[in-house]
């Protein structure tokens, strides 16, 4: 294994985008090929993992958001319930991961995949439920999502985050 030591921060990243563009084109790969590390494939201005999360329980979220965070202490989430929010969410654009319960309220999430896939057809989805089955999963796979997370199952949760920035 390698150590790493890197002697900046996000901040950092930030102006170096910003300023010097094909620096920071160069860092990225060499922090991909050389040392294996998750650098989100996005645009300059965006060096953290902006999660857009559609949950209608807030002990949920708050569980997927500190065990993300474990990883990323950096990351950002929007999380939404409602379809109108959700819609907004995803014409602003601000994220570059989504996460979504299968059922909610006056909602669902393969009604969140479709519009996602409209809106955003490259940005990885990734379902997190604890009532949808495996006919339901491989449907929602099928239909574009990245990856299906049991709730009872989150020790997925890291690695198909990773996958999906890979």
């Amino acid at each position: 294994e390698k150590a790493v030591s890197l002697a900046f921060g996000p901040e950092d990243l930030s102006d170096i985008a910003a300023h010097e563009p094909a620096h920071m084109v160069r860092l990225v790969k060499r922090l991909r090929t050389d040392f294996g590390l998750l650098v989100p494939r996005v645009g300059r201005r965006h060096n953290v993992i902006r999660i857009l999360h559609l949950e209608d329980s807030a002990e949920d979220a708050e569980i997927i958001q500190d065990l993300l965070r474990e990883e990323w202490p950096h990351c950002r989430f929007h999380r939404v319930w409602k379809r109108a929010d959700y819609e907004t969410a995803l014409k602003q654009g601000d994220h570059n991961l989504i996460l979504s319960d299968h059922s909610m309220p006056g909602f669902d999430g393969l009604t969140a995949l479709k519009l996602a896939r409209q809106q955003s057809p490259k940005k990885p989805f990734i379902f997190l439920s604890s009532t949808i089955g495996g006919e339901r999963a491989a449907e929602a796979i099928k239909r574009g999502a990245t990856d299906y997370i049991p709730k009872d199952d989150l020790s997925r949760l890291v690695p198909a985050v990773r996958q999906a920035f890979k």
